[in-house]
């Protein structure tokens, strides 16, 4: 948590970043806050009557907001000091840094991505004037369809099981896999 602004009304800013294994996974992250401002310890509301829990040091607790946050596959968010070349040793060694950049040389549509003009310079994306580092397309994602195994998918697209193994680190029986989970590729990379 960062304090952005403290005092009579305090604002604070959650900083989070997945780290690899985390692909596709949902977390939900709950918050909880007390006011130091006196409110009175019983609210009227028709004809009921709600009940604030007032704490000994006389705060009042407020009602507990949670997000979910989704963690996308086959994205990664760099920083300033990555290249392309250093992104590509890192998620898998059959893949060509020139891949990469073609993946990412274009408009995908994609609100949070910006395209990639410079391979050796990373790490420029802003979200809202926020610098939040750029969010780099590691491959297409694919969604398993009834009879799919990772290595019918590996054949059909000219990859390798290990390659498919080192893009999602979340799985971690091959065997397993169901209708509709979604899997990071880099297709004719075998």
């Amino acid at each position: 948590m960062v304090t952005l602004q403290s005092g009579v009304t305090a604002h604070q800013e959650m900083v989070w970043t997945p780290v690899r294994g985390m692909e596709g996974s949902t977390y939900t992250v709950c918050f909880q806050a007390w006011s130091l401002v006196g409110y009175p310890s019983q609210l009227h509301s028709g004809p009921m009557q709600f009940q604030r829990l007032r704490n000994t040091d006389g705060s009042t607790e407020l009602p507990r907001r949670c997000v979910h946050v989704k963690v996308r596959r086959c994205k990664y968010c760099v920083t300033s000091e990555e290249t392309l070349l250093v992104k590509m040793k890192e998620y898998s060694v059959d893949m060509n840094w020139l891949r990469l950049w073609a993946a990412n040389g274009n408009d995908d549509g994609d609100d949070l991505t910006t395209p990639v003009e410079d391979p050796g310079v990373l790490g420029s994306g802003a979200l809202d004037g926020v610098h939040n580092g750029q969010l780099l397309n590691i491959g297409p994602v694919y969604k398993f369809q009834p009879g799919d195994s990772l290595m019918s998918i590996a054949g059909r697209f000219r990859t390798t099981l290990k390659s498919l193994l080192d893009l999602n680190p979340d799985i971690t029986d091959p065997a397993v896999v169901r209708t509709g989970q979604e899997v990071c590729l880099i297709p004719c990379s075998a």
